[in-house]
């Protein structure tokens, strides 16, 4: 497989990436609000999305231009983003996989059966709705009165005489009749709120059940067999696999989409520069490829042209090394061509490398500013300030040593005699 195949195929993978997490952005936050309110919501996902993959790009370009802190600040910001976007994707997929969950087993046999139950007792209920506005405490209490003239009445036909037909007996018996008529009334309507309290108690139970069924939790096997044969074999719950198994996918798209988004810019940024011909950008390096060095030329130099071309270690190449180092680049790469004006000023800071003689002006200027504290008698101080290589400014301050005018610490640092 080719460079070009395998640059369009990541190309084209992460278009599919990105286009999948900006879609489950748009989708789950569009569910989340009606009408116009859910555009503005949609728009607000589909931007933490495209913002995320554009601060990556931010966080990759400031790293490689030394800016490490606010590299550091971008890739936290992504990271918030990127968690953003991950519960979006896990919402999504969760959501469309109940969604299949529910289909399936609406059509199964236990599920039938359990909705033809709630349909039954849904249908009692319905019958025996004219007495759910009674005022059963009231009733209870008018049952309980009438219950009490009963058993009053019976104890009194109980103790009639037996000669006494017409003046107690019928009289008790016609009195217990006439409570009894009332009573049994009161009985079936209190009778009959129960039993509604009961199937309203049981048409609750059955729509748990029911519910249940519908989400896969008692039908698992049967609707989502990905979840439910890893559950019975390492002894886990099934909606656990399930939480872990879309967790990870949506962790998969949003790291992925953006690994790859950084990627293709790093490797375009790259090959852009590659492409521009101007070898003071250029990072690439001559070191493997093939050096067209003249005959009986030191091994030093042979090794300092396989160094990369960068403008610091090739602004200040001294004298005939310079010459010889811009012979064999030249040599493998044509495009490099400088100006005159370039020439001049390129060798002009090659033959002001020394510290002594007609070669040492620049030495004497970054002295004087060492001197006077405008300059750190540092590595990184000097080579700043005079725009040349680590060599050059480790000659510099080696010199300035050497006269006396820095101290050297035995970890190898220069400090300034007062």
């Amino acid at each position: 497989m080719t460079s070009i195949n395998l640059k369009n195929i990541a190309i084209l993978t992460s278009i599919v990436m990105v286009a999948c997490g900006i879609s489950a952005n748009f989708l789950v936050y569009q569910s989340l609000s009606q009408g116009a309110d859910s555009v503005v919501f949609s728009i607000i996902g589909v931007s933490f999305d495209i913002l995320k993959l554009i601060i990556i790009i931010f966080c990759g370009v400031l790293w490689s231009r030394g800016h490490a802190l606010m590299s550091l600040i971008a890739g936290l910001f992504w990271l918030c983003l990127t968690a953003i976007s991950s519960f979006s994707a896990f919402g999504f997929t969760s959501a469309s996989i109940q969604a299949v969950e529910e289909k399936k087993a609406a059509a199964s046999e236990q599920v039938n059966r359990k909705r033809e139950q709630l349909d039954q007792t849904t249908q009692q209920i319905n019958a025996l709705a004219s007495v759910a506005a009674l005022n059963i405490p009231v009733l209870k209490m008018e049952h309980a009165a009438l219950e009490q003239q009963l058993i009053a009445e019976r104890t009194t036909l109980s103790e009639c005489p037996k000669n006494y037909k017409q003046n107690c007996i019928k009289p008790s018996r016609k009195r217990i009749a006439e409570l009894s008529a009332q009573a049994r009334p009161l009985a079936t309507k209190i009778a009959q709120h129960e039993r509604y309290s009961g199937l309203l108690e049981h048409k609750k139970a059955l729509d748990s059940e029911y519910n249940a069924l519908l989400s896969g939790g008692g039908v698992a096997a049967a609707v989502s067999p990905i979840f439910s044969i890893p559950a019975n074999v390492l002894k886990i719950d099934a909606v656990k696999i399930k939480f872990y198994f879309l967790s990870i996918s949506a962790l998969i798209l949003e790291l992925g989409s953006s690994f790859l988004v950084l990627v293709i810019t790093t490797v375009f940024n790259s090959h852009k520069r590659a492409q521009s011909g101007n070898i003071y950008d250029s990072h690439a390096t001559a070191s493997n490829a093939p050096i067209n060095t003249p005959m009986g030329t030191p091994m030093q130099e042979q090794q300092n042209a396989k160094k990369p071309f960068t403008h610091n270690n090739l602004s200040h190449t001294e004298g005939a090394q310079f010459n010889a180092v811009l012979d064999w680049n030249t040599g493998i790469k044509q495009t490099a061509k400088r100006t005159p004006k370039q020439e001049r000023k390129i060798k002009g800071k090659a033959q002001d490398t020394g510290t002594k003689g007609a070669n040492a002006a620049r030495y004497k200027r970054i002295k004087n500013a060492v001197l006077n504290e405008r300059v750190k008698p540092t590595l990184n101080g000097v080579k700043t300030a005079a725009q040349c290589a680590n060599e050059t400014a480790q000659n510099y301050l080696a010199a300035m040593h050497k006269e006396g005018l820095l101290i050297r610490s035995d970890k190898g640092l220069y400090t300034l005699i007062n």
